[in-house]
């Protein structure tokens, strides 16, 4: 364990060594060179200024003078003014002329522009510079004339100067060079110290962040600890340690969570196979049961014809010729409830049906069971016309029946029982809300009922996959199930699409 934490943390001071180091390097010499640009600019307006003021001082004021010197033939006079025009760096030839005769002239050699070297590493900047200016330079060498008007009757003089800019470059190329690499310098030592810091601080700390992840499984529940008793303060590293950490809590509960639907999807699919065995042992059971029943009701209709014909009347065969007609009747009820069940389709057809008419027909198919329960049922729509819906009319059949046959069995014990439908419209939406004479259901199951397996019944009454397939069949359909919480009474409204 020890060799792999020395391993990382070995990495990561490396790593994070060198990335620190090539960052604030680049980031610096960006910098440096930005700044350096902005003072060679500057520098270099300066030095062009004050050549321009030389210019200007030695055309308003040294050609007069050596105008007048040269009229009085004073000659200490025009060496002295020659000689302090020398005097500027960038000046480096100067002759005053009569007749084409040179009177006085001064020049610089070559050697008496080099700046004066104060030490070995001024020396060889200087040099650079030097080497740079004449690599990258044409000819800096720029010459005046003046003609020196002496009066009448005397022949006009020349003046001639010439101005190198050499030194102002080599000068110029000399302090950029070495503001650079000062800066540079400086970086380069900044950088070590910060990369220390950072190792001790930083990078010690993140080796044994990193050996917590690779040694310890996500969501395994233990906790990420690292001590820092060099630090009083939180910082960043502790606020990783605490995400981190936190994020550990969130897996380990997430692992939990998922466990638990994964075991709640295994029921559904049991559910959902338990629900195709149900259904198809319905349809197997209705179609035997309708083939006899079928008969039983067309050997009835033929023996009341026969007694229609008879002279004489039996009431007592009649009425219980009547009796076993009502009782098949009832039969063929549940046989077709049970059909309707059973009709399952790998791809049900979506049609478009009136709303109103299947509520009709499900009316007729519960009117015994209802009778005999004694359950009064009524029906309110807002209008008379059609309400039209597009989806699978067997599928959102068996959802209302689900619901009006719970409905039947909550009630049934009570004195006044009671069912309702109430289908109000929206512009695109359609409410059917079944709604029955119960108090309600408490608000912690209203979730809950939904749940496949549960069921509020008693044993023996249901499985509870009713509503819970129901609610599947409400949302293939894009719409909704749910228990309406502001009902006075047990009401579950479906919302549906209404058909454009």
């Amino acid at each position: 364990m020890n060799m792999l934490v020395n391993k990382t943390h070995e990495k990561l001071k490396s790593t994070i060594g060198r990335k620190l180091l090539l960052y604030i390097l680049l980031a610096s010499s960006c910098l440096t060179a930005f700044f350096t640009s902005i003072s060679f600019y500057l520098d270099y307006q300066t030095a062009s200024q004050s050549i321009r003021q030389t210019q200007r001082h030695i055309e308003a004021n040294l050609v007069e003078s050596l105008t007048n010197a040269l009229h009085d033939i004073d000659q200490v006079q025009i060496e002295i003014l020659v000689d302090g025009l020398m005097r500027i760096p960038e000046v480096v030839q100067a002759s005053v002329m009569e007749q084409n005769d040179i009177l006085y002239e001064s020049k610089k050699n070559l050697s008496e522009l080099d700046s004066p070297e104060s030490s070995i590493f001024s020396g060889i900047i200087i040099s650079i510079s030097k080497n740079f200016v004449d690599k990258l330079s044409g000819n800096m060498n720029y010459v005046h004339e003046y003609t020196l008007d002496l009066g009448k009757g005397f022949p006009p003089g020349k003046f001639q100067y010439t101005l190198s800019l050499k030194p102002m470059y080599v000068n110029l190329y000399a302090k950029a060079i070495y503001f650079f690499f000062s800066q540079g310098l400086k970086t380069l030592l900044v950088s070590l110290i910060i990369i220390s810091i950072v190792g001790w601080i930083v990078t010690r700390h993140l080796s044994k962040i990193t050996n917590y992840i690779e040694t310890t499984a996500p969501g395994s529940g233990k906790p990420l600890s690292i001590d820092r008793q060099d630090f009083h303060r939180e910082d960043e590293i502790d606020f990783l340690v605490e995400t981190i950490n936190n994020m550990e809590s969130t897996i380990y509960a997430h692992n939990i969570k998922k466990q638990k639907e994964i075991d709640e999807k295994e029921q559904q699919v049991k559910n959902s196979a338990l629900l195709a065995s149900l259904s198809d042992l319905a349809g197997n059971i209705a179609h035997e049961i309708n083939n006899p029943l079928y008969i039983m009701l067309g050997f009835l209709k033929l023996l009341n014809e026969k007694i229609a014909k008879l002279d004489r009347k039996d009431s007592e065969t009649e009425r219980m010729i009547e009796k076993i007609n009502h009782a098949a009747q009832r039969i063929q009820g549940v046989v077709n409830g049970m059909m309707l069940f059973s009709n399952r389709k790998k791809e049900e057809e979506y049609t478009y049906f009136d709303l109103k008419k299947v509520l009709s027909e499900l009316e007729q198919l519960m009117q015994e069971r209802l009778r005999s329960a004694q359950i009064e049922l009524s029906f309110g729509f807002e209008s008379n016309s059609p309400i039209y819906i597009h989806g699978s009319k067997r599928q959102l059949s068996l959802v209302i029946l689900s619901l009006l046959n719970n409905s039947i069995e909550a009630v049934t014990p009570s004195r006044h029982p009671w069912i309702k439908v109430a289908v109000t419209e929206t512009n695109d939406r359609v409410h059917i809300k079944v709604i029955d004479s119960g108090l309600g259901i408490e608000p912690s199951l209203q979730e809950k009922v939904f749940e496949p397996l549960y069921s509020t019944k008693s044993e023996g009454q249901g499985i509870g996959l009713g509503l819970s397939v129901s609610m599947g069949i409400v949302k293939q359909h894009k719409g909704s199930l749910y228990v309406d919480n502001k009902s006075e009474n047990t009401c579950f409204d479906i919302l549906l699409p209404k058909a454009s």
